[in-house]
């Protein structure tokens, strides 16, 4: 019996070591734990919804006139809230949004490298133009979308209408 004491007491200067390298190992390894615990919970990806979308997108109601200003600066800080905005899209227009969001960073990074901003614009336009026809699809859905559930527009020309002509009389 005195035998298997021995065993579970620490006697020399190898054991001690051992003995604080365990406890040293247990102990980060309690912090690894703890701090990925705090990681996982803290990082959930943005809950889908209309109204989220909705808060969202208000910061990118001018996109499109953005774009065509052809300013890298504001056209950076519009496709930044408008990826923000597809973050939380809701299911049913998150393919749409999808498609514009890619091509305004489409955009955007072949404008990033001009300083001309007008021949950057068109060039820009260029090597995006066989997306053009699924881009327009998808924005007159979104802004529709946006109209109907958000209370604005993402694009103004297509939800306004044009004024009438006065009308003549025949004198």
């Amino acid at each position: 019996m005195a035998r298997a004491e021995a065993k579970t007491t620490i006697s020399g200067p190898e054991d001690r070591q051992r003995a604080r390298v365990r406890v040293i190992s247990m102990a980060a390894a309690i912090v690894l734990m703890v701090a990925a615990a705090v990681v996982l919970t803290r990082h959930h990806p943005p809950a889908r919804s209309t109204a989220a979308f909705c808060t969202q997108v208000a910061h990118s109601a001018d996109l499109a006139s953005v774009l065509a200003s052809g300013d890298t600066t504001q056209i950076r800080a519009a496709v930044h809230h408008f990826d923000q905005a597809a973050q939380v899209a809701p299911p049913t227009i998150e393919s749409q949004v999808a498609v514009l969001v890619a091509y305004a960073d489409g955009l955007a990074a072949a404008m990033a490298h001009t300083t001309d901003a007008a021949a950057g614009l068109r060039a820009a336009m260029a090597d995006q133009q066989a997306k053009v026809a699924a881009v327009n699809t998808a924005g007159r859905q979104v802004d529709q979308f946006v109209v109907t559930n958000c209370h604005l527009t993402l694009n103004p020309a297509s939800s306004s209408t044009a004024p009438s002509a006065p009308a003549t009389t025949a004198g």
